[in-house]
Order: C-alpha cells, then sequence, then structure tokens
C-alpha cells in the first residue's frame, strides 16, 4: 500500500515460533502467500524465534536453506535469552542476528555493566567475523546507543527510536531507518 502511494517502504518482519514450524509447512504457506499478493521475498523478512532452536536441528537447517531459496532473509530472533549457543552458528545461515533485549536491560547495572559490555562485544565481533549481521533490540539511552556504535553493531532497535505504532503513522520520509 506505501508503494503504491509513492510513500518510502522498509521490509516487514515475520516471526516464526516452534508452533508454526510444527503445524505446517511453514516455508510452503509463506510462499504461496507471498505470490498471492504479490510481495517480493526481499520485502518480507523471516525471523526465527530463539525456540525454534529446540526441534530437530537438521529439520531446521533444511527449513532455513529452503527460505534463502526462496529469496527471504532469515534472521534469528532473541539470541541469548535461551536455546541459543555458539553451536547454533556452527549449524545455521542467519543472515542477521539479533541480540536479545536482556542485553540493554542490564547495561548499566554497576559490577554487570561491565561484563555485560564485554559479553556484547565479543558477540559482535564474533558475528562480525562470521560474516553475521547485528541487530540489538531494547535500545533505550543515548549511552546504549554510543556503545553499540562504539563496538560495530550494524542495527539498533528500541524506544530510542520509536515505540510500536498503527502503519497509518509512520513517517513518510527517510526517517524510517
Amino acid at each position: 500500500e506505501r508503494e503504491s502511494q509513492g510513500k518510502e517502504t522498509v521490509p516487514a518482519s515475520v516471526n516464526l515460533s516452534r508452533y508454526d514450524f510444527d503445524s505446517c509447512d511453514i516455508v510452503q504457506e509463506i510462499c504461496k502467500r507471498v505470490e498471492e499478493v504479490g510481495v517480493d521475498p526481499k520485502n518480507l523478512i523471516i525471523e526465527i524465534t530463539e525456540s525454534v532452536l529446540g526441534l530437530d536441528t537438521d529439520y531446521l537447517v533444511k527449513q532455513v536453506e529452503r527460505f534463502h531459496e526462496a529469496g527471504f532473509q532469515v534472521w534469528m530472533d532473541d539470541f541469548g535469552s535461551d536455546y541459543s549457543s555458539i553451536y547454533t552458528l556452527q549449524r545455521f545461515e542467519f543472515d542477521l542476528i539479533k541480540l536479545d533485549m536482556h542485553f540493554m536491560k542490564n547495561f548499566s547495572e554497576g559490577v554487570k555493566k561491565s561484563k555485560n559490555q564485554k559479553i556484547i562485544e565479543g558477540l559482535i565481533r564474533i558475528f562480525r567475523d562470521l560474516r553475521i549481521q547485528t541487530l540489538c533490540e531494547g535500545v533505550e539511552s543515548e549511552e546504549q546507543l554510543d556503545f553499540l556504535k562504539d563496538v560495530g553493531c550494524d542495527a539498533i532497535q528500541g524506544y530510542l527510536f520509536y515505540k510500536p505504532m498503527p502503519v497509518e503513522e509512520l513517517p513518510d520520509g527517510k526517517d524510517m531507518r
């Protein structure tokens, strides 16, 4: 709709849970619906929630491959909150890893601050070396933003920029990014 009005668009994300993979052939269902409405797969990002990693690894690796073959980017959402591990990085070909917002919740807490910042910086360095982009969720302060820029985080998301809003209220210009 925004495209037809000449307004700037950004890719939309759809989060897939374990239930989505259990209930149907989710890759086929998404491909079918995207084709029906004429959306280019590059305009829809598949975000796999960390809980999905509890499924059979070989099965999930194949589903990620199928999404890539269909032209979608595949992101790992909520990395660091539960099931993810360094092993995840060995098996899966994710285009981007979203660091869970809990990293930002403990960002400025005394002794934890230094430890937490070292963990974030180390993870971002590992992801960069593996050529996986990074996004940090839950950014609410300039201090957090400055730190993440300094350590090379590729993208930043949080209330510092925008809170969830109806599509009608989205900005029309470059402010969307």
